[in-house]
């Protein structure tokens, strides 16, 4: 991983620790982690949309990321059908 990269990762763990997602369903992650997508690719926790399902944003240090929220379905996958998130 180069420089730029841990910096960024850094950054965006930093600003998760510092905000609150507020609070997590049962079942549900208190704190989730930035998740590796690829190389220099990672989906990173955003918020908590109104049922305390988290709200990713997709973040790389080599291109501008998408402005879209996503919702996890599963390890590794994404969706941005709120009503298709797995919250617990």
């Amino acid at each position: 991983m180069g420089l730029r990269t841990l910096a960024a990762v850094g950054l965006a763990l930093a600003a998760t620790a510092c905000g609150s997602l507020g609070s997590a369903p049962p079942g549900a992650p208190a704190e989730p982690v930035v998740e590796r997508l690829g190389p220099q690719l990672f989906m990173v926790p955003f918020a908590r949309d109104e049922r305390g399902c988290v709200v990713y944003r997709l973040e790389s240090p080599r291109r501008q990321g998408s402005q879209a929220l996503y919702w996890r379905i599963g390890k590794g996958n994404f969706t941005t059908n709120p009503d298709a998130a797995t919250c617990g």
